[in-house]
């Protein structure tokens, strides 16, 4: 999976920077043809916003909207 990687920050590519808890929501709609989106934000000092980079079509009705989590670490010393 890769991912679009946002942030004021200057040095995000520093060891562990990416490192935090990370909290998103992901919503799609479909009336006929559809998209959707993914983000997450966290991090340190909830600085770093996470976009995973994906593509989908889809057709029919639909409407879906989730919430999701999980925790980044570092195994940097």
């Amino acid at each position: 999976m890769r991912w679009l990687v946002l942030t004021p920050m200057n040095n995000i590519y520093a060891p562990g920077a990416l490192a935090g808890d990370y909290v998103g929501a992901s919503a799609e709609v479909t009336a006929a043809v559809g998209a959707g989106a993914n983000l997450l934000v966290g991090g340190t000092g909830n600085a770093f916003t996470l976009q995973p980079l994906s593509v989908q079509t889809q057709t029919g009705l639909n409407i879906a909207i989730g919430v999701s989590q999980f925790q980044l670490r570092s195994t940097a010393n």
